[in-house]
């Protein structure tokens, strides 16, 4: 599936840069999506000679244009989001495109579900948790005790999204952790994340040791 060619339509008088020097980039809420997720994309517009380190989502941008795509995510495999249409003053830009994974929807019970996810713009560590919500027992959701892996792995934060009731889990809650994944050197393998690595993990879940590719 193919999600492109949108016109969107962006102010950008108070810069006063020519677009032709100028390059934008897509951002997407949900580097891990399910069946059944909405996927919000973020159109972030920069400087094209700005050294790629400085560049962020969120600072050192020119300017950003956020949407959400709805009822898209209905079937496993590819998605492709973009290119996307920019229209700044009477000149047209064209975004890059992002392919993302769709996979199926979570098991409605309690769980924590770690897998790795290779994009475009990098690969990430997804952590997720479906957890059930009882009054008589408060039980936190999961988090890494921090973001060093051992064998030449490090993991940065990259995001993060909580969900309470909804249709189809009004009875639990459910909250999407995503780690960026940085590899020291030539990374052979061997680096495994188990269940020492989180705080908060219930005693009612196994978690399997899952060794990062």
């Amino acid at each position: 599936m193919r999600v492109k060619n949108i016109l969107i339509l962006i102010v950008l008088a108070a810069f006063g840069f020519s677009a032709a020097a100028q390059q934008a980039k897509l951002q997407v809420s949900n580097l891990a999506p399910r069946v059944g997720d909405e996927i919000a994309v973020s159109v972030v517009y920069y400087d094209a000679n700005q050294p790629e380190k400085e560049k962020d989502p969120h600072f050192n941008n020119l300017a950003r244009a956020d949407f959400k795509i709805n009822k898209l995510v209905t079937k496993t495999g590819s998605l492709w989001v973009g290119p996307f249409t920019f229209k700044v003053g009477d000149q047209v830009l064209t975004t890059d495109s992002i392919e993302l994974q769709v996979i199926e929807a979570l098991p409605v019970e309690d769980a924590v579900i770690v897998r790795q996810v290779k994009t475009s713009s990098g690969e990430y560590l997804v952590v997720e948790q479906m957890l059930s919500k009882n009054k008589k027992t408060k039980t936190s959701f999961v988090k890494f005790k921090d973001n060093k892996v051992k064998n030449g792995v490090k993991l940065s934060d990259a995001g993060s999204f909580e969900r309470h009731a909804s249709e189809g889990f009004k009875n639990y809650s459910y909250t999407r952790l995503i780690y960026k994944i940085n590899k020291e050197g030539n990374y052979l393998g061997g680096a495994v994340i188990t269940p020492e690595h989180f705080k908060r993990l219930p005693a009612n879940i196994t978690l399997n040791n899952y060794e990062i590719l």
